[in-house]
C-alpha cells in the first residue's frame, strides 16, 4: 500500500471511529423521517435551506437510516463508484466519503468538500460538536504538499432536539512553505533538460522547440518535445532519459494526481496510464478528425484535470474551452464558443488554463492569448472576467504580450504567468493592476536570465522550484526559490 492510499485510509478509519463513537440517538437522519432521506432523488430539500442540496446515507451504515450527510447534489457521471472490491471504500478519490447513492445506482464516492456548511446550510441549527480529521494529499496543480484539515460538524435541530441531527463539514487548508506575495526566485536559470544555447536536435540529451513540462510525483520530468514529435522523460534521481512516445505532435502535457500522464495532440487529449507507456485512451476529442461539434477538437493548446478525472481543455482554433466528463462522448462548453472576438463572451485562441479547486471551485483561469489577457470564468457564467492585462499588446508592467501559461495558487489567488512576447514570468496578485517580473525580463536571448519565448510553467511539488519551457531555446530552465522571501 503506498502512503498516499495509507493516508486516505487512515481518513476513511479515523471517520468511522467518529461516527461509531457516537450514542445512537446522536447521529440520525436528515430529516425526521427516514423515508425522506433522498439520496439525491428528492424534489424538496431534505437537510437544507439550498434546494440543490439532498440526503445521502453513509455506505458504512447502509442498514442504518439514522447515518448520513447533508451534500451539494452532482449528476452521476460527476463521481465514481466506491471501490469494486469494497464497495465501502473509496481509497483511490482522496477526501471523499462512500454514499449509497440510489440515483446512480451503486454507491458512489462522494466529495466532503460539497458536504460544507457553506453550501448546504442547514435551516434550524445549533452547533453540538465538533471533531476534527487531518489528511495529507497531493495537489492535482503539483503545488507543494497541501495539508486538508476537515472538520466533522454535529447539528442538532432545535424543532426535535432529541432525535434531530445533520452532519457538515468545513475544510480548510494549509500548505507547507506557504508562498507568500513577496517570493521570489534566483535571477539565473539552471539548464535541467535540452543543451541550452538555442542548440536544438533530436539526440536523447537535446531537445526541439519544447512546448510544456509536467513533474511527477517523483520529481520527474515529462516534457512534451514538439519539434521531434516525442514526448520524453527525465529521471532526476539518476540523470537517465527515456522516450515514452514517438510520432506523436504533442502540445502540452498534464499529470494527474496518481500520475496518469495526459498530452493534446491537433485533435484529442490523449491519456498514458501510471502503468502503461505504450497504451494511449482518448478521454477527450476525436483523434482522427479535427471539428467545431461537442465531441471534437480543434487544435487544444491547454489541459487542466480535476481531482474527479475531468478534463478541461483549450479548444484553441474553435475559441472554446471544453469539459469532458469522465467516459463521457462529447464535452460541454464551459467558456466562450462564441466565435473569435474580445467581447466578455469571448475569446481568441485560448492557451493554457487553471481550474479553482478550492476557492471559487470550478472557475477557469484562462489564458486568452490573441486578447493579451487573463480571463476568469466562473461557473456556469456567460461572460468572463479580466483578471490580468486587458490594456492592449505591449511590454508594461499592467500589459501581457501572448500569454501562454498560467499557475494560479488556489490558497492565495496569485497568478503565474508565462508572458511569451515579453520574455518574461510574472507574478499577478489578487486585484493588481499590474504584475511583477520574477524571472526574465532581460531581452531575448540565450543568457542564464533570459528567455526566448517562453511557454509552459510549473512549480516541483515540494519546493516551489520554478521551470520553464524555454521554447527556441530549446530548454528547460530551473529557478530556485529564494526561501528567505517569504
Amino acid at each position: 500500500m503506498t502512503i498516499k492510499r495509507l493516508l486516505i485510509s487512515i481518513f476513511i478509519w479515523l471517520l468511522l471511529i467518529l461516527t461509531t463513537k457516537m450514542q445512537p440517538n446522536e447521529m440520525v437522519p436528515c430529516l425526521s423521517s427516514s423515508s425522506s432521506c433522498g439520496n439525491g432523488t428528492s424534489t424538496k430539500p431534505s437537510c437544507s435551506s439550498n434546494l440543490n442540496c439532498d440526503c445521502f446515507p453513509l455506505a458504512v451504515y447502509s442498514n442504518s437510516s439514522t447515518k448520513a450527510i447533508c451534500a451539494y447534489i452532482l449528476p452521476c457521471d460527476a463521481v465514481v463508484p466506491c471501490n469494486s472490491s469494497n464497495k465501502f471504500a473509496c481509497s483511490t478519490v482522496p477526501n471523499t466519503v462512500c454514499v449509497n447513492g440510489t440515483r446512480c445506482q451503486q454507491p458512489v464516492c462522494y466529495p466532503l468538500a460539497l458536504t460544507n456548511a457553506k453550501i448546504c446550510p442547514p435551516a434550524v441549527s445549533t452547533k453540538t460538536s465538533t471533531t476534527t480529521i487531518a489528511t495529507i494529499i497531493r495537489s492535482t496543480t503539483l503545488l507543494p504538499t497541501t495539508k486538508i484539515t476537515t472538520k466533522i460538524t454535529t447539528y442538532r435541530s432545535t424543532t426535535t432536539p432529541s432525535t434531530t441531527f445533520k452532519l457538515s463539514t468545513t475544510t480548510s487548508i494549509s500548505k507547507q512553505n506557504i508562498l507568500c506575495s513577496s517570493a521570489m526566485w534566483s535571477p539565473n536559470g539552471i539548464t535541467v533538460a535540452g543543451v541550452g544555447n538555442g542548440n536544438w536536435g533530436s539526440a536523447m540529451n537535446k531537445l526541439s522547440y519544447p512546448r510544456d513540462i509536467a513533474i511527477d510525483s517523483h520529481q520527474n520530468l515529462i516534457i512534451a518535445d514538439n519539434g521531434n514529435d516525442r514526448i520524453q522523460k527525465y529521471f532526476t534521481s539518476n540523470g537517465t532519459i527515456i522516450t515514452l512516445l514517438r510520432n506523436v505532435g504533442v502540445f502540452n502535457v498534464f499529470i494527474d494526481r496518481y500520475d496518469n500522464i495526459y498530452y493534446d495532440d491537433y485533435s484529442s487529449v490523449q491519456k498514458l496510464s501510471n502503468d502503461s507507456l505504450i497504451v494511449t485512451t482518448t478521454v477527450a476529442g476525436d483523434n482522427r478528425t479535427q471539428g467545431n461539434k461537442t465531441n471534437q477538437l480543434n487544435e487544444p493548446q491547454g489541459l487542466y484535470i480535476d481531482r474527479f478525472g475531468n478534463v478541461y481543455v483549450s479548444d484553441s482554433a474553435n475559441h472554446r474551452v471544453m469539459k469532458w466528463l469522465v467516459n463521457a462522448s462529447e464535452g460541454i462548453v464551459v467558456a466562450g464558443g462564441n466565435g473569435n472576438g474580445s467581447a466578455s463572451n469571448q475569446l481568441s485562441y485560448p492557451k493554457h488554463i487553471f481550474v479553482d479547486e478550492v476557492n471559487e471551485v470550478g472557475a477557469i483561469y484562462i489564458c486568452d492569448f490573441m486578447n493579451m489577457r487573463i480571463q476568469k470564468w466562473l461557473p456556469g457564467a456567460q461572460l468572463g472576467i479580466t483578471v490580468a492585462g486587458g490594456n492592449g499588446i505591449g511590454g508594461g508592467l499592467n500589459q501581457l504580450f501572448y500569454p501562454d501559461s498560467i499557475i494560479l495558487d488556489p490558497i492565495t489567488r496569485i497568478m503565474y504567468l508565462a508572458d511569451y512576447g515579453n520574455n518574461r514570468i510574472v507574478k499577478w496578485l489578487p486585484n493588481a493592476q499590474q504584475g511583477q517580473i520574477i524571472a526574465g525580463g532581460n531581452g531575448q536571448g540565450t543568457g542564464v536570465n533570459q528567455f526566448f519565448r517562453p511557454l509552459g510553467i510549473k512549480f516541483d511539488s515540494s519546493n516551489w522550484n520554478l521551470f520553464v519551457t524555454d521554447w527556441a531555446n530549446s530548454r528547460i530552465q530551473k529557478f530556485l526559490f529564494n526561501v528567505s522571501s517569504c
